[in-house]
């Protein structure tokens, strides 16, 4: 399975990663895109994103039918969500407040689901003084087996476009949202990880209201840096997301969000220095290594998110040797109150 996110003024093919189901297209004629299917049908191979327009083509390059959207495409995968060997179709456009499609190899629409929160404002969720706009954007999109329930699901990330809050989505295969856990910053990045014979969802970003004191290394001892004013941004942030976050909601700390439970993640926190930003994500056996921007490592053990080895690149300097660190945030933070006022229930020391 692989993703494509279109580029203005060009078609470039996605190819479906799984075996190719061979499926039955006979003589159907698609609602949206109005083509007749060829006879006799071929299975769908790849697909096609130009704009707003998405093209499922089959392994002739011969359109089989497309679909036109009002707004921007950000994502389509073909894969198999209902475990039929058969793949289905998943669009994710920019119409409306950020949607997600899903049709059958014939092109028939199987369900939609809007990202906006249902019934509530965004500013709501997050009021003043949150920075915050009226629509959630679709940054992130996979397909994963992340359920013991048959079929696979979608993983969402839509991300307000003012870069404060996202929120990310785990779909099951007949559209029904399953969880969401918000954080306070764009989170895009998501991945399928097993612990001890059970599935759970790596996420990383950014987290734009960082509370202080927050932890940082100096040299081999942790202290409590109060220079950085309060509700920082830019900090590169990893969490493991838990059971609990498929069965309901869940937040990042500071817990802005109101009414949203906070946590459901094992454990959740931030890359100092702030501004470094995390490259890639690679999982070992037991551990979790984030390349960073400052030609850094860290490696973590997979269950508790604690640093175990800070790894130096060739072009890593001393001073970004000293002060990497990944900080666990979430123990010492309650809920937001008042105007914003982040409440330290104890002290770093």
């Amino acid at each position: 399975m692989s993703v494509q996110a279109p580029d203005s003024g060009s078609r470039h093919p996605m190819h479906w990663g799984r075996a190719w189901a061979f499926v039955s297209l006979l003589g159907a004629v698609i609602a949206c895109g109005h083509r007749e299917l060829p006879t006799p049908a071929v299975p769908m191979a790849t697909v096609a994103v130009d704009g707003s327009r998405v093209d499922v083509l089959d392994r002739n390059d011969e359109v089989l039918f497309f679909k036109e959207y009002e707004g921007k495409v950000n994502f389509a995968v073909l894969d198999d969500l209902d475990g039929d060997d058969e793949p289905e179709l998943i669009v994710a456009s920019e119409d409306s407040t950020g949607m997600v499609r899903a049709y059958s190899p014939t092109g028939e629409e199987l369900w939609s689901r809007g990202v906006y929160p249902e019934g509530r404002h965004l500013r709501d969720v997050f009021p003043p003084p949150a920075a915050t706009s009226e629509r959630l954007r679709i940054g992130g999109l996979s397909v994963n087996d992340v359920l013991p329930s048959a079929g696979s699901e979608v993983l969402v990330a839509a991300m307000d476009p003012r870069y404060f809050a996202s929120r990310l989505l785990v779909l099951a295969s007949n559209g029904e949202v399953v969880s969401d856990y918000w954080n306070p910053g764009i989170m895009s990045s998501m991945l399928p990880i097993d612990i001890e014979d059970d599935r759970f969802v790596l996420v990383w970003g950014i987290n734009n209201w960082v509370p202080c004191p927050l932890l940082m290394v100096d040299g081999d001892s942790l202290r409590a840096r109060r220079s950085d004013p309060c509700a920082s941004k830019h900090y590169s942030a990893l969490a493991l997301l838990d059971q609990r976050v498929r069965e309901g909601q869940g937040q990042a700390p500071p817990y802005l969000g109101v009414g949203i439970p906070q946590g459901g993640d094992v454990w959740y926190g931030v890359v100092e220095p702030k501004g470094v930003k995390i490259t890639q994500v690679i999982i070992g056996t037991s551990t979790i290594e984030m390349v960073l921007s400052n030609a850094m490592s860290l490696r973590l053990v997979t269950t508790t998110g604690r640093t175990v080895e800070r790894l130096k690149g060739d072009d890593a300097t001393e001073e970004a040797a000293t002060r990497s660190a990944f900080a666990l945030l979430g123990d010492c933070y309650e809920a937001v109150t008042g105007e914003g006022e982040v409440v330290l229930p104890c002290a770093v020391e």
